[in-house]
């Protein structure tokens, strides 16, 4: 295998590592479009697309015009090289289809466990009724025996006692299928799957792939447990005894509490698996399809206890195993600290090595992690780089991103953004990102992982000791199993998670080694955990007996299946004890897990902050390590052998060898590793042709700080999203924002025609040669006046996006004060207005969008925009406009660092930054431009008039020497923004958000978003920073 020209190729073309999106299909769909779309994402560099139906969807779900959109999509990534993957549902979670398989039928709904103290004088059994207990109440009122009645109404024979309480168990429906079903899961793959084969089966397996499945789930949070009418009979066949006398003690620290839980929890998550998980991969299995997709609710034990029992057993019944990584920062917080950001992912690394070990130990050659999804719409392409990379030092290596809308028109630009799409202004550009990844993963994809540390998985702890009434026992476990990650992590020592199903079944001990499927690791570690399965207790004393070393690191498990056992304590004896949450602790474990790579900073210390990934491939050895920290690393890398040493660059394709030192038969590689930085490095055995010589080091210097000529190649953007309304007979409202008015007329449950006005200032003094546009929605479905005169709305064609729509105002702008009407019919059928009110549930909570869509409308020319009040600063690279904007004459020479202030804080588009240097030497060959931190996406450089390249990624450094020569030279830098500064969200009291939902964008009326007690802030406007952030510097 030739790694490094495999390497090189995978920039260039094919689909095999590229990513994937998730395509959103969020409106009527038109097959032409479809095609055009498709199109599109071929020259985005994408290698394929999920069939995503989300919110806002205008065409039957697996109607006649949806299968002929999906033939158009598959038609047309044939003849572009984009594969198409179905997806399983309409929007999610996976196994409703639109509701269908459980409507009529409540033995396929989904079920809660409830209980609840009844007043049996008031109280009537009905088919809800589970069962019936007494309970004895201490003198504090606390439930400390229950006795349950042979049959319900047995409540009314005898008063209750002085400290009796009657406790009802009572069985709810929610919204989505009873995953414990197997009728329902028949159902469902009856009604999409099969659909979808008699419409595609030929294509199963080639054009289609795959199919991915969304966060099934039973959800049980807050005071409630999973439910179904099949579990009780499972439980009596699998733990022999019956689960209904033991309800209370689900719920209560009461009788053998312990047991009980562990049973139930367990119970559950096999049944799940039974009646849901195995029968969806066995379809796949038999059809050709490979099953992708993720569980809900994965990062935690807690999370998992509530949403699916324990997430890794189901990656087995994965072809392509799966996770979901939402927000901008998923998992760079230390333990117990937040990432800066409400949504931090409190599962951090655990969550991608559940998967990755799964994956490994079955030999699934890819690990899927949807990601991006919430991370906003300022998310740069770098900060998707750091995002991606940070799951591929974990052992992920299939990219689907979160995702492409197919129209940004109403609620959509809020579905969970950012959308990753044809109307960012970025998107020319995005082909660079996905090169990067596609020659990245080629290699990270290769070979195994070198694992050789197993971590035994805490999830039966998790089981015996979680409550619904008490979440703090799993929260502490869910903590000190972080703790221990990260400090294995930060030795750098590969590891797995082994999970104790999946260990009864793929474990054994072997000459001192334990083997799980295609993986073998010389030490495990038992983590700080209260509970083992009997089966793991077996497996551990046959691996101690044939010489393998265990680790206990935290609490000995004083339980073994949910009841008191010495056998754990009798295991550990004899073997190391080393918490790291002890300083000798740590000390111990590390020289236990004595890593064979190391990666140490300038004191011979662990550089902690720095990941390490090892895979070892047919002889050769592929190393990639990932800065997470904001500082620079100076680090001497030890390899675990000798030889020869190429760095490989994913931006170009390029690699280069290097010489390191050898210590004790080690390479020892020197690098400094910038913030957030990475490194891609193997010892090969060939390395092809395209290593480059070591690149020069100019030594001359050239700091261009001060101004920059300043020219926008865009038209600036005005937002207005504050009006007053009325209907045909009413007055004028106050101003209030726009998605206010449309909850006002949802409540009110208004109908007919509805007026909305909308004002800005123009300061400008000379408007001859200007040409103002409005941008709006649906034009077609409006009227407008402007400053009185009737406007006729002809449509002059799309702007970013094809729902975004140009309308010439230039004959109707005037100086001073100018006010908009639109006037447009205004409906909602009374179903979805309930459900969007949340009155009603079902599938339609996720689906449904409002018959009318009242949005923000933007003013787009030639001019600057400034807030008379001024300005403050704000987190996250933030700053808040405070008051009204006012349309302002541009200023002829501006600073490059910061154009929010200079006029353009709502701007989106292309910046380009100008200036004329002198070099009065002959410039080096090796010539580069570094550039400062950029508040932009990217900066393409051009020097002389030519394309020098683009810089989206740290470091920001672009080769210009063969550009240059002696004398005058002129370099121009191009800024693009994201979309943020125009779609907001703009007046959430955080300012800029790093997770960010529907309800960020929700102002006065009320936001799930919100931070309690907290209002968001209507009349002033939370922008992004946009330009250089310090000075460039020539190194020539």
């Amino acid at each position: 295998m030739d790694l490094v020209r495999q390497f090189r190729e995978a920039g260039h073309g094919g689909s095999r590592w590229r990513a994937t999106t998730f395509w959103s299909w969020n409106d009527r769909l038109d097959p032409e479009d479809v095609r055009r779309q498709v199109r599109e994402m071929a020259r985005g560099g994408l290698g394929g697309a999920f069939l995503h139906a989300r919110r806002g969807l205008a065409t039957a779900y697996l109607g006649p015009q949806w299968m002929e959109a999906v033939r158009a999509a598959i038609d047309e990534g044939a003849h572009t090289g984009v594969r198409m993957w179905l997806y399983d549902e309409d929007c999610w979670p996976s196994g409703t289809c639109s509701g269908r398989v459980y409507t009529g039928r409540d033995a396929f709904r989904q079920k809660y466990l409830i209980f609840e103290e009844v007043n049996p004088a008031k109280w009537e059994p009905g088919e809800s009724t589970v069962a019936m207990f007494v309970a004895e109440k201490d003198s504090r009122g606390r439930y400390v025996s229950f006795r349950r009645l042979p049959e319900p109404r047995a409540i009314y024979r005898r008063p209750l006692r002085k400290h009796e309480a009657a406790v009802h168990f009572a069985c709810r429906m929610g919204e989505n299928v009873d995953v414990f079903c197997r009728d329902a899961t028949e159902e469902f793959l009856r009604q999409t799957h099969e659909v979808y084969r008699d419409a595609f089966g030929g294509e199963f397996g080639r054009a289609i792939p795959g199919i991915f499945t969304d966060e099934p789930q039973y959800a049980a949070t807050g005071h409630r447990l999973p439910w179904s009418l099949e579990l009780p009979k499972y439980f009596r066949r699998a733990c022999r005894y019956e689960l209904l006398d033991r309800l209370p003690e689900l719920f209560f620290p009461v009788g053998r509490w312990r047991k009980t839980r562990f049973d139930f929890f367990q119970a559950v998550t096999r049944l799940f698996l039974l009646a849901w998980t195995m029968p969806v991969y066995q379809w796949c299995e038999r059809h050709g399809l490979a099953l992708t997709g993720h569980m809900m609710a994965e990062d935690s034990m807690l999370a998992q206890v509530q949403w699916t029992g324990a997430a890794m057993p189901h990656y087995e019944y994965m072809h392509i195993p799966g996770i979901d990584c939402l927000g901008r920062a998923p998992g760079f917080a230390p333990p117990g600290r937040r990432a800066g950001c409400a949504g931090a992912m409190p599962g951090g690394p655990v969550l991608v090595k559940q998967a990755t070990s799964v994956a490994a130990q079955l030999a699934r050659p890819r690990t899927l992690g949807e990601m991006f999804g919430c991370s906003g719409w300022n998310a740069s392409l770098d900060d998707l780089r750091l995002l991606a990379e940070w799951q591929f030092a974990l052992g992920l290596n299939m990219i689907c991103t979160h995702l492409s809308s197919l129209t940004l028109r109403g609620v959509r630009k809020r579905d969970f953004p950012p959308s990753l799409h044809y109307h960012q202004p970025w998107w020319p550009h995005y082909c660079h990102w996905n090169d990067y990844m596609s020659r990245l993963l080629s290699v990270l994809s290769e070979g195994t992982e070198a694992a050789d540390v197993l971590i035994i998985h805490p999830m039966s702890s998790a089981w015996a000791e979680y409550s619904p009434l008490d979440h703090a026992p799993v929260e502490e476990l869910d903590r000190r199993l972080r703790g221990l990650v990260d400090f294995v992590l930060g030795v750098h020592a590969g590891f797995h998670f082994g999970d104790e199903l999946i260990l009864e079944r793929k474990g054994r001990a072997v000459r001192g080694r334990l083997e799980v499927g295609a993986c073998r690791y010389h030490l495990v570690i038992v983590p700080d955990a209260t509970n083992l399965r009997r089966s793991t207790v077996r497996l551990l004393a046959r691996l101690k007996e044939s010489g393998g070393r265990i680790v206990f690191a935290g609490r000995v498990p004083g339980l073994v299946d949910g009841e008191p056992s010495d056998a754990p304590a009798a295991l550990a004896k004899g073997c190391l004890r080393a918490d790291p949450a002890a300083p000798s602790g740590r000390r111990a474990l590390r020289r236990a897990l004595a890593p064979a790579l190391e990666v140490l900073d300038l004191r011979g210390r662990d550089a902690a902050a720095v990941l390490a990934h090892w895979r070892r491939a047919e002889g050769d050895n592929i190393y990639f390590f990932l800065n997470t920290g904001p500082r620079r690393v100076k680090t001497a890398i030890r390899l675990p052998q000798e030889g020869k040493v190429v760095i490989l660059d994913p931006a170009t394709g390029g690699g280069r060898q290097v010489e390191p030192d050898v210590r004790a038969r080690r390479a020892v590689l020197a690098h400094t590793f910038g913030p957030r930085e990475s490194l891609l490095a193997v010892q090969v055995r060939e390395t092809g042709e395209i290593l480059l010589p070591p690149p020069g080091a100019p030594s001359r210097r050239m700091v261009l700080g001060g101004r920059w000529n300043v020219r926008r190649l865009d038209p600036n953007v005005l937002v207005l999203d504050a009006a007053a309304w009325r209907t045909e007979e009413g007055t004028y409202s106050r101003p209030m924002n726009v998605l206010d008015i449309q909850q006002d007329l949802m409540q009110r449950g208004a109908r007919g025609v509805i007026f909305l006005r909308l004002e800005f200032d123009c300061g400008l003094k000379d408007l001859k040669g200007r040409r103002f546009d409005l941008v709006l929605e649906q034009p077609h479905a409006c009227e407008m006046w402007f400053n009185g005169m009737r406007a006729p709305l002809a449509d002059g064609g799309p702007y970013c996006d094809g729902a975004f729509r140009r309308v010439d105002i230039t004959p109707y702008v005037r100086p001073g004060a100018n006010v908009v009407e639109l006037k447009r019919p205004w409906m909602i059928e009374e179903r979805r207005r309930a459900v969007l009110l949340g009155r009603e549930g079902g599938w339609e909570a996720r689906t449904a969008a409002p018959d009318v869509e009242l949005e923000a409308i933007y003013v787009i020319g030639d001019f600057a925009v400034t807030f008379p009040r001024g300005s403050r600063r704000a987190d996250r690279g933030s700053r808040w406009m405070l008051g009204r904007p006012r349309m302002v004459e541009e200023s002829p020479r501006l600073g490059a660092a910061d154009l929010v202030r200079a006029g353009y804080p709502f701007f989106v588009g292309r910046m380009c930054l100008q200036r004329d240097v002198t070099i009065r030497s002959e410039p080096s060959p090796d010539a580069v431009l570094e550039l400062p931190p950029l508040a932009a996406i990217t900066a393409g450089v051009h020097v002389n008039g030519t394309e020098a390249g683009l810089a989206w990624k740290s470091p920001r450094t672009v080769l210009v020497g063969g550009l240059l020569h002696r004398g005058r030279n002129r370099i121009a830098v191009t800024l693009t923004t994201s979309l943020r500064n125009m779609l907001g969200p703009h007046h959430h009291p955080d300012g800029e958000l790093y997770f960010v939902t529907p309800g960020s964008f929700a102002c006065e009326k009320g936001s799930a978003a919100r931070p309690p007690g907290r209002r968001c802030l209507p009349h002033d406007y939370n922008v992004v920073d946009f330009g250089l952030q310090g000075s460039a510097v020539l190194r020539y």
